[in-house]
């Protein structure tokens, strides 16, 4: 149900960190009070003293933008893909597991896990 709804966190394109200097796209494109998810992502970041770096960046081209269509919150986390380290094997046959970089994508996918946490625990 929307109403129930706090934010979509929508995961795509993580594993691919190819000069190893941990930047990474939170996209909210200032949407529907998207920006919030965006800073308790940032925030645990800090806090957990990880080594990732956002990058800023702009899209509707995934479906975190069709929450927006109905005035809900929710961003996309990507690699670094208009920053300039977008994997070369991208909606390629190359694109396979041995190009994932399993401490980068790792690190992203735990301060979601531990975001989420923190959201639940802020919103009963």
């Amino acid at each position: 149900e929307f109403d129930d709804l706090i934010g979509v966190i929508q995961l795509e394109m993580l594993g691919w960190d190819e000069d190893q200097d941990g930047h990474f796209h939170v996209i909210d494109c200032d949407e529907n009070h998207s920006a919030q998810i965006s800073e308790w992502i940032e925030q645990t970041i800090v806090d957990h003293n990880m080594d990732l770096t956002r990058k800023y960046a702009c899209t509707n081209r995934s479906d975190h933008a069709s929450f927006w269509n109905y005035n809900q919150p929710a961003v996309v986390l990507s690699q670094n893909f208009f920053g300039g380290d977008s994997n070369p094997c991208y909606h390629r046959t190359c694109d396979n597991f041995s190009h994932i970089n399993t401490d980068y994508y790792f690190k992203i996918v735990q301060a979601v896990g531990l975001t989420v946490s923190r959201i639940v625990m802020k919103h009963p």
